[in-house]
């Protein structure tokens, strides 16, 4: 949480945001096409089913050591599997907004470029979990979850129990509910939610104003894309725990992370959003008249 807050304030307070937001674009166009081809050369087919992500991104990150999990699992988990395509969708969802509103054909044609790899590794990494998520497998198995962490939601309904301290009996083999919402709630209790509901409250204000500004702003296509990238997180955050936390158990220990995702795309809109309503963009008559 202490290094999250730092990296919003250092971010937020930086003096020349559009070098900053260039440097990260650049940096986005360079790392996803080479993370998206190791996965494709990783050979897994859109037919391997639900499990294919994991396997793609512990192919794509296998130099990095790998947990041991409980005797039920099969194989070591990589830490880096749960948010790896998290990223890759806020990335895709950038990258359209930019596809969308970028004033040149040259920007335009990369991110083009660059979302269809990001289709594609989906469609290969992903697989059947899109027919699963289709036919109501997955929700029907949360909500059975769910329901049965109605005992616990009213044991603690003030205080919550604590950054990691959700933990099912152990035949469960699960440290998060597969709802970052749940696990806010149990993270930081009612006060935390309140906390969530008033930062929600004063996105969705400077939301609004960003959408009502000027579209031929450099900048909006990339604001845009943000906000979808906000949306994508809010529905992908129904069924998943890692938009908030990257909790993992173990065969030895229970392991837990806040998530930076919360932190890198509230300060990213801030800057964003002080680019696109703080400064006019001005016409061309304007820009003559000035220059006479």
């Amino acid at each position: 949480c202490a290094a999250g807050a730092l990296f919003y304030y250092m971010v937020v307070n930086y003096a020349h945001p559009r070098p900053l937001l260039k440097a990260m674009m650049v940096l986005a166009c360079i790392s996803t096409p080479l993370v998206c081809l190791a996965g494709f050369s990783s050979g897994n087919s859109p037919t391997s089913g639900a499990s294919s992500a994991s396997m793609w991104a512990s192919d794509v990150f296998s130099f990095f050591p790998t947990l041991p999990t409980p005797p039920n699992h099969d194989a070591g988990v990589n830490p880096l599997v749960h948010g790896l395509l998290l990223v890759l969708g806020i990335i895709g969802s950038i990258f359209i907004g930019i596809a969308l509103f970028a004033r040149t054909r040259a920007i335009r044609a990369t991110v083009i470029m660059m979302l269809i790899l990001i289709a594609f590794g989906a469609f290969l990494s992903i697989g059947q979990a899109f027919s699963s998520l289709s036919d109501g497998y997955t929700l029907e198995g949360r909500m059975a979850l769910w329901y049965a962490l109605g005992s616990t939601i009213r044991e603690f309904s003030w205080t919550g129990i604590g950054l990691g301290g959700f933990l099912l009996p152990d035949e469960h083999y699960t440290t998060h509910p597969h709802n970052s919402y749940l696990e806010a709630y149990f993270n930081y209790g009612l006060l935390g939610i309140l906390a969530g509901l008033t930062t929600a409250f004063i996105f969705v204000k400077y939301a609004w104003q960003v959408l009502c500004s000027s579209h031929r702003h450099p900048w909006f296509g990339f604001a845009i894309g943000l906000l979808l990238a906000v949306v994508f997180s809010v529905i992908m955050a129904l069924f998943e725990s890692s938009p908030l936390a990257i909790p993992v158990q173990t065969s030895t220990d229970n392991y837990y992370a806040v998530s930076p995702v919360p932190w890198v795309l509230g300060a990213t809109f801030v800057v964003i959003s002080r680019l696109v309503l703080k400064e006019k963009v001005l016409s061309g008559d304007e820009i003559s008249r000035q220059l006479s």
